[in-house]
């Protein structure tokens, strides 16, 4: 597999979306700052009508479903682990 990032927050495999990422920067008030990051993967999904978008499944080319815990704990431990590189 060779992901690409597509400016501003989109994660593409095979030229179609795999994943999103969105950033939200807080403000407390009391000079706290902080930004909030979500991660959408999709992992099952089959899409049937949208030809630009995939998911893990169609990508391994899996007839079962990928168990989406295992996977959301592998995914925050390597980004947790790889963070500095980040």
């Amino acid at each position: 597999m060779n992901p690409k990032l597509k400016w501003v927050n989109d994660v593409y495999l095979s030229d179609k979306k795999i994943s999103g990422v969105l950033p939200k920067a807080v403000n407390r008030g009391d000079g706290m700052s902080f930004v909030w990051i979500g991660i959408g993967v999709n992992i099952n999904c089959m899409p049937e009508t949208n030809i630009e978008v995939t998911s893990l499944k169609q990508e391994l080319n899996q007839f079962e479903d990928i168990p989406v815990l295992p996977f959301a704990h592998k995914l925050s431990e390597n980004i947790i682990n790889n963070f500095d590189a980040l």
